[in-house]
């Protein structure tokens, strides 16, 4: 809950592709991560109504297994920068189901 007279909180909401992030691409409905942070953000609309500003990043669409320990290590970095800046209240990173299963 803000204060009063104070600004809204700000979330960033990153993507890291994954299963959340695919749809079909074939006409066998073989499926691909293809949508971005934004792409989910718009399927909750009464995030809206939430008073809180939310802005989104896609850092990666790939399947989860596809992610490396390296990027994750990079969106670490990139986090605990942006967090240094205090430019954001919160972070929230979207992933599909399989990533810790598949991190290689």
């Amino acid at each position: 809950m803000t204060k009063p007279n104070s600004p809204p909180p700000t979330v960033l909401v990153i993507s890291l592709g994954g299963t959340i992030t695919m749809t079909p691409t074939t006409a066998e409905g073989a499926a691909q991560p293809t949508l971005s942070a934004e792409d989910l953000l718009a399927a909750v609309p009464q995030l809206a109504d939430t008073g809180t500003v939310v802005k989104t990043q896609s850092f990666t669409t790939k399947p989860g297994a596809s992610l490396t320990f390296d990027e994750i290590e990079e969106l670490a970095g990139q986090l605990r920068a942006m967090d240094g800046q205090s430019t954001f209240d919160g972070f929230v990173v979207a992933q599909g189901t399989d990533t810790l299963e598949g991190v290689r």
